[in-house]
């Protein structure tokens, strides 16, 4: 269940990292990192469950 709730929370942090780009600077976009195409010790750096 934690994994799930976890896994939940990065999955929204990357919609609100997505909704925070700039478009106005295309086609030279920095996108955020989706956290399945993340290495695993990524994924639980600053990672907190309030």
């Amino acid at each position: 269940m934690l994994h799930r709730i976890t896994l939940r929370k990065l999955w929204l942090n990357y919609l609100d990292a997505l909704e925070s780009v700039d478009t106005s600077s295309a086609p030279d976009i920095e996108w955020p990192i989706p956290p399945g195409d993340r290495p695993v010790n990524i994924l639980w750096v600053g990672c907190h469950i309030n």
